[in-house]
């Protein structure tokens, strides 16, 4: 009797330590709390049109740089996929249960760090969301969300709305 307490016991126990492990992993998120709001909420508002013939590569493109002093980021949800040219830094694909498919993009100075936890470096995913020469994307796209990043606080600066209709 008391070997089978002792079994309930220790599978009891392994459970438990399962049970924490998972917990610790689902509860570990790629960006800083502050980002990945600010990403959710955008994607809720401007999510990817269902279309028919599927024909646009549609991403949410969160891209760092500095303007004068200011560190900037960007967000916005292009229809032409994902372009690096110019950017020494791209990562991802970051997506799961809450962010749809969104790229980060950065120099070498690494404006991003400590606002993202968890690198990807897919150049697969790079490569699947990748413009095809010759295909026509839309040109029309949400407004792009301006921020200044301040010890990892995100201000908004500006919205710039070059589309009526997306």
């Amino acid at each position: 009797m008391k070997w089978v307490v002792a079994i309930v016991m220790l599978v009891f126990n392994s459970c438990q330590e399962l049970k924490k492990k998972t917990d610790i992993k689902e509860n570990y998120r790629p960006f800083n709390a502050e980002l990945e709001t600010i990403i959710i909420d955008y994607q809720r508002k401007y999510p990817i049109p269902v279309e028919e013939k599927g024909q646009n590569l549609y991403i949410y493109l969160v891209s760092f740089y500095q303007k004068g002093s200011d560190t900037v980021l960007t967000l916005k949800r292009p229809a032409d996929g994902l372009s690096s040219i110019g950017w020494d830094i791209v990562l991802g694909v970051y997506q799961d249960s809450l962010l749809l498919p969104t790229f980060i993009r950065d120099d070498s100075t690494m404006y991003s760090k400590g606002l993202i936890n968890k690198y990807i470096l897919d150049s697969f995913s790079r490569q699947l969301f990748s413009p095809h020469l010759g295909r026509d994307y839309s040109e029309a796209f949400p407004p792009i969300y301006h921020y200044k990043v301040k010890k990892g606080k995100f201000l908004l600066d500006k919205i710039d709305t070059v589309w009526s209709k997306w």
